[in-house]
């Protein structure tokens, strides 16, 4: 079961990251994070990998890209005993923190998606919860579909139900 953390994300959907790392990911590309937060989505897919059935995938690395500056938007998800933040402020040593058992498994880029063109062979899973303009969708697109495995690879939109983000549908 997912890790029950601070999270914009429903535990519905750290639970589907989770089973997917643990029963389905076969390791003939990578899992790329795009826009990993405090850390919900990567530690419910390092979760999920520490707990497969295929002994050779539990030590898979997680590729996660966050910019890691706060924006007062992500304040509402925030409770009294949450880590408070200034706007544009990093929040790398909290996403640090919260990934620290599986740290191992993960390798953390820090900085703005459209400098982050990937490099990193053929990509599995695709989880994207960083298509916030057209601009950084158009950017994800170029950088990263093309490195999608046809006919395998899953591309999960983590704002596609998110009537603001619709770049997502058009593109």
């Amino acid at each position: 079961e997912a890790n029950k953390m601070l999270s914009m994300m429903t535990e519905e959907e750290q639970n589907y990251l989770y089973q997917f790392a643990k029963d389905s990911y076969v390791g003939e590309g990578a899992i790329v994070d795009l826009g990993c937060w405090l850390g919900a989505s990567t530690v419910a897919l390092a979760k999920g990998l520490q707990e497969s059935d295929r002994i050779d995938l539990r030590n898979s690395k997680i590729h996660s890209f966050d910019l890691f500056k706060w924006d007062a938007s992500m304040d509402m998800f925030l409770n009294n005993t949450s880590p408070q933040f200034a706007p544009d402020e990093s929040f790398l040593a909290e996403y640090l923190k919260q990934i620290e058992p599986w740290k191992d498994q993960v390798q953390v880029y820090e900085g703005d998606l459209q400098d982050f063109p990937w490099q990193g062979g053929a990509i599995e899973f695709l989880f994207i919860d960083a298509m916030k303009s057209w601009e950084l969708a158009t950017s994800i697109i170029r950088q990263y579909f093309g490195s999608l495995i046809p006919g395998r690879s899953i591309v999960y939109h983590q704002d596609y139900s998110f009537y603001g983000a619709f770049w997502i549908h058009l593109s």
